[in-house]
């Protein structure tokens, strides 16, 4: 029984130093800058906002919704001005406020992706 007692703590060591192996690689980085869900035309969206407000594209995925909304607000045959100020309100939040000529240049952004069908 003795004997016995001390062999199942080293059995225990042995397995658990079987388990370890060698270290994994980390899984490489995506080489695609596109997050997972957007498509080509969104991720063109995303990039030319980003040119535009920078800051805008730190949630590429909210920030391509907005960007079909916007879309739905031009469909809906909306003068562009008033989808120029709805654009201020959508695109603005947080510490970051969106000037007329920016959402000018995001609406014209999506014409140019979003938009085209």
């Amino acid at each position: 029984m003795n004997r016995f007692v001390r062999l199942v703590p080293l059995a225990f060591l042995v397995l658990l130093a079987g388990c370890g192996g060698a270290e994994q690689p980390a899984p490489s980085p995506s080489t695609s800058s596109q997050p997972a869900g957007l498509s080509s035309a969104e991720q063109s969206f995303v990039d030319q906002v980003a040119s535009i407000a920078p800051p805008l594209a730190d949630t590429p995925e909210r920030l391509a919704r907005r960007g079909g909304t916007t879309c739905d607000s031009l469909g809906d045959g909306r003068p562009r001005d008033q989808v120029v100020d709805q654009a201020v309100e959508r695109f603005s939040g947080g510490t970051y406020t969106v000037t007329t000529d920016q959402a000018a240049a995001i609406v014209d952004a999506a014409e140019r992706t979003v938009c085209v069908k």
